[in-house]
């Protein structure tokens, strides 16, 4: 019976002390040595690991660094709540990740691949027989369109990723705040899903994106080249049974770009709010795009079909119509006033990215007092552009006749007029990117 005692004695202990022994030096560094296998290039480290028979397990000091030797994800504390009967034996369908307190830096590399991805790529099987849902709370959320580039966002975030088992959909839900003292709380909702598996009939997985913001702020460029606003937004993005559509609209306030952001030569532009709404719509003749646009000096309703791809040839054929105009009239001495008559344009822009290029052919411009129809092309479009237009202009003699004899001189008659035969006056335009306007 002592035998028995001392040998349940010593089998206990060993049991009790297996927690206690993960922290080893040998041990952890062995763990360490087995992750960085399954996560390399990637690895993982932490300063230490704690299990518990009974509770859940956590890790302390835990940080992902990707290739680069770059830190993506750090965080002061991990838990996970299997405990340690569950690591080693039963294996639960779903796992429960929290990282608190972290904070995840996501930068899109020079050949298109996020960092993120591929640094957990390893672990994300095709198709898993567990639910992995990992959530970042308190956390802060750092994204870069580039190793180089300024943050896109760097705020205090809440993350939420689920990888449902096979075949369940990949969810995510990302939630950015921003308080400041005195003023209202800002926030960026960013949330979507992605199904494993495609829906019959279709070559591709269904997906979905949703993004909506309230009063966030948004910069982007260096001073001098700054552009900046307030956005408030809502829009969706789908893909289903092969299909794309997105639908949204978007509340721009206190918008700001300056000389250099637009094209070194213009004076900065400033618009206290401008308002956009639009639906785009996968169709078999292309990409069916609605889109309106109400600024503080114009408003735009634009139709049009869009074909290609933005890698390659983008072809755009465009109905539009540009309404409460509010520019200066050159034969008023007043104060500019909104156009009772809109301006009317259909027009088909082709960009050829290859060739670094914009066609633009179909020009039909109807304004007051004048038609114009032309054509041309904008070359250099990233390096030194040139723009080269050759059209005509068709003047509504009639209407510049009661315009003169309204504004300038009841008796003052026009002079010089085409010929019946000849009712249109050609015109052409060529000249480099110092020029910002053409001057016809």
């Amino acid at each position: 019976m002592a035998v028995l005692a001392i040998a349940v004695v010593a089998v206990a202990s060993i049991f009790f002390s297996i927690p206690w022994m993960v922290n080893w030096p040998f041990i952890k560094d062995r763990l360490a040595r087995e992750v960085n296998v399954i996560f390399a290039p990637s690895k993982v480290s932490f300063d230490s690991i704690s299990v518990s028979w009974f509770g859940p397990s956590s890790v302390r000091g835990l940080e992902l660094i990707d290739g680069e030797n770059r830190r993506v994800v750090t965080a002061p504390r991990a838990t996970l709540d299997w405990n340690l009967f569950q690591i080693l034996f039963t294996r639960p369908k779903v796992a429960n990740v929290v990282l608190e307190d972290g904070r995840a830096d996501i930068v899109r590399e020079t050949n298109g691949k996020i960092n993120l991805i591929e640094s957990i790529r390893p672990i994300l099987v095709p198709r898993p027989e567990r639910t992995v849902v990992i959530r970042l709370q308190h956390g802060n959320v750092k994204v870069r369109p580039s190793p180089e580039a300024r943050s896109l966002v760097d705020d205090p975030a809440d993350v939420l990723l689920d990888f449902a088992a096979y075949p369940g959909p990949i969810t995510w839900d990302l939630k950015f705040s921003r308080v400041k003292s005195g003023e209202s709380p800002s926030n960026l909702d960013l949330g979507g899903k992605l199904e494993r598996v495609a829906a019959e009939g279709s070559e591709l997985p269904d997906f979905e994106l949703h993004l909506a913001s309230k009063r966030w702020a948004v910069s982007h460029g260096q001073t001098g080249s700054a552009v900046s606003g307030t956005i408030d937004a809502n829009l969706e993005a789908r893909r289903r049974q092969g299909h794309w559509s997105s639908n949204g609209q978007a509340t721009v306030e206190n918008f700001a770009a300056d000389a250099n952001a637009i094209d070194g030569h213009n004076p900065d532009f400033r618009l206290s709010k401008t308002q956009a709404s639009w639906k785009v719509l996968d169709s078999p003749e292309g990409w069916d795009t609605t889109v309106r646009v109400e600024a503080p000096f114009a408003t735009l309703d634009a139709q049009g079909i869009m074909t290609g791809t933005l890698e390659e040839k983008l072809v755009l054929a465009l109905n539009a119509e540009l309404s409460n105009v509010d520019l200066p009239d050159a034969l008023e001495s007043e104060p500019s006033r909104p156009s009772r008559e809109p301006l009317k344009t259909s027009m088909t822009l082709a960009y050829d990215a290859k060739a670094d290029r914009l066609d633009l052919s179909g020009l039909d411009l109807a304004i007051p007092l004048v038609r114009v129809r032309g054509e041309g092309s904008v070359a250099g479009l990233t390096s030194k552009r040139t723009v080269d237009l050759r059209g005509t202009l068709e003047p509504d003699w009639d209407a510049l006749q009661k315009q003169l004899a309204e504004k300038v001189e009841p008796r003052a008659r026009l002079a010089g007029r085409s010929k019946p035969t000849q009712p249109s006056i050609p015109i052409s335009a060529n000249f480099p990117s110092g020029i910002a306007i053409p001057s016809w």
